[in-house]
């Protein structure tokens, strides 16, 4: 303002509308496979409103679909579960692998497919416990000699009774050796022309049901009267031990371990004592116990040798073999009172592995077999109208390839089917042939 005192200023708030900053860059997409979402965003600050402006209208965000390369669940989704092998203990469910991206079309399967494509699963099923106990398998027989004319060999249930179960503690089997020469005999035993076995040995006292119909006029050494043999040497009967059997590893026979009379072993969680022949174990200080183990898995498709899919457990027993194939097998651990499966964050209770892995009995599966490469991509169409022809490969991996490599190495299929400008098409039927005249 002009005044005669000169010009006068005076501040004026003016009304400012706010205004939007342009869009910033789309944001990376949120996977890294398959179908996911990007945004972008912007300020209303391009200025800001001020003074009672106006706000900016519309969204300060942006979503949209971003499409990035499928996943390996789209391409090679799992098979559902198979049904549990087993009712009641320990089983096996299974499922594979199905790789739709090898099932036609125009997209090949991307490189990363190669190692997956014939994987499968095996894990463990437990329903219920079996209403008799599990046992495990039989041990190795005991060794035949002059002192012990009869052989026994044994198996024990694994896992204490749960909900009712009935179980043995031991079993016994018996079998008659085929010794020749037996009178030469070293001090404590002597030789008898007609002994018999079934009343001179620990392991068969008490067990008549072993020795029913048994010729018992068998020449060979045995104990002084009194006296019973057990382990090689005489004891008298109060002093004959209980059977043990040791685990071995996996896939061998248990071995049976005698226990003193009287003596202490332990057993997983439970102090176990030896008294009348019998193991008697307290088991109280348990909470949870091992199952049985499950049968072993099928064997698996063959694999690389350096594959992830191989188990620490293998590393030392693999050689030089370009291609392996394994098998697992797996146990529960129990709630002692309920007899089923505790929850996974309390497995670590059980003592002992819960998955055992050893490579497949089969020697000759992974001889001289096809492993292919995934098809490439389809060649262009021979032709831009009117039917042309394209192509697409596979190669077997091994060089050179085994005498299994017949299957089909290349597929070819029609393209580019509709009529150039100008064509009439007309079809014989004998022929089986698309004829094309101008």
């Amino acid at each position: 303002t002009c005044t005669p005192e000169g010009v006068y200023c005076q501040n004026i708030d003016c009304r400012v509308d706010g205004a939007w900053t342009p869009w910033s860059v789309w944001s990376d997409c949120s996977v890294t496979c398959g179908q996911g979402t990007h945004v972008r965003t912007r300020a209303c600050i391009n200025p800001p409103p001020r003074n009672n402006g106006s706000h900016c209208t519309g969204p300060a965000r942006q979503t949209q679909h971003c499409q990035t390369p499928p996943c390996l669940d789209d391409l090679c989704p799992w098979s559902p579960w198979s049904p549990c092998s087993r009712s009641c203990g320990a089983g096996l469910v299974l499922r594979r692998r199905l790789c739709v991206c090898e099932e036609g079309g125009n997209a090949a399967c991307p490189p990363e497919v190669e190692a997956v494509r014939n994987s499968e699963e095996t894990q463990l099923c437990y329903h219920q416990p079996c209403p008799s106990c599990p046992m495990s398998a039989w041990s190795v027989w005991s060794r035949c000699s002059c002192e012990s004319q009869r052989q026994q060999r044994y198996r024990v249930a694994l896992t204490s009774a749960t909900r009712g179960q009935q179980c043995t503690p031991v079993e016994t089997q018996s079998q008659a050796c085929s010794l020749s020469q037996c009178d030469a005999c070293e001090a404590p035993f002597v030789y008898s022309a007609c002994g018999a076995p079934c009343e001179k040995q620990c392991a068969l006292m008490g067990r008549e049901d072993l020795c029913v119909g048994v010729r018992e006029c068998t020449p060979g050494c045995y104990c002084p009267e009194g006296l019973l043999q057990q382990n090689g040497s005489c004891v008298p009967l109060q002093e004959c031990g209980c059977i043990y059997l040791q685990h071995q590893a996996s896939g061998e026979p248990p071995t049976p371990i005698t226990v003193a009379q009287g003596a202490t072993v332990t057993i997983d969680c439970s102090t176990c004592l030896c008294h009348d022949g019998t193991l008697h174990c307290d088991m109280r200080e348990c909470e949870v116990i091992l199952s049985e183990w499950s049968e072993w898995t099928p064997c698996s498709p063959c694999i690389p040798l350096n594959s992830e899919q191989l188990g620490t457990s293998l590393e030392g027993l693999i050689n030089s073999t370009k291609m392996v194939s394994t098998q697992r097998r797996f146990r529960a651990c129990l709630d002692i009172d309920s007899g089923l499966p505790v929850k996974r964050e309390e497995e670590n209770q059980c003592l002992g592995p819960l998955v055992e892995e050893r490579l497949c009995p089969d020697a000759t599966i992974c001889r001289d077999l096809c492993h292919w490469s995934v098809w490439s991509v389809w060649t262009a169409c021979a032709q831009p109208c009117s039917g042309g022809v394209r192509q697409r490969y596979r190669r077997p991996l091994a060089s050179p390839a085994g005498p299994r490599c017949r299957s089909q190495q290349t597929q070819s299929q029609s393209c580019n089917t509709g009529l150039c400008p100008g064509k009439v098409s007309l079809f014989f039927l004998f022929p089986n042939k698309l004829k094309i005249f101008s």
